[in-house]
């Protein structure tokens, strides 16, 4: 199966790849357009929406680096689905950060722990566009 998403617009006017995810926790969830970072380690999302999802943030804090310094995130995990895929793509407990306030802009990132290793994943910059693949068989 392959997947095709056209990157969409973003802050400032520039196109990226943002792609539609379901993310959910049992009973809730909530479809948002989450941008794919294959710079980012692992999955990030705001505070307030870990906590409308009722994810678990009671492991301890740990430091987080990224393009805004360092700041304390709490480790939890997610599912992601997504609904382009015919059937639904279902991706249980991505391990996803939780910044202990929130104190920049939200930012829904899926990094390459939990996501990235599930597909091919093409980046097609002159199309503004990125494809997934998903992968089948491991041979390890």
């Amino acid at each position: 199966m392959t997947l095709t998403f056209k990157y969409k617009k973003g802050p400032k006017g520039i196109y990226r790849p943002y792609i539609e995810l379901i993310l959910s926790n049992e009973e809730k969830f909530r479809k948002v357009a989450c941008l794919l970072d294959s710079g980012a380690d692992i999955s990030f999302i705001p505070r307030a929406f870990a906590e409308y999802l009722n994810l678990d943030l009671s492991a301890d804090p740990d430091e987080s680096k990224g393009v805004m310094g360092p700041f304390d995130t709490i480790l939890t995990h997610m599912t992601l689905i997504i609904p382009k895929a015919r059937p639904r793509l279902m991706l249980p407990r991505i391990p996803v950060r939780v910044p202990v306030e929130d104190k920049h802009e939200p930012m829904f990132l899926i990094g390459r722990n939990g996501f990235f290793d599930e597909f091919e994943i093409t980046f097609r910059e002159h199309r503004r566009e990125v494809k997934l693949k998903r992968i089948q068989e491991r041979g390890y």
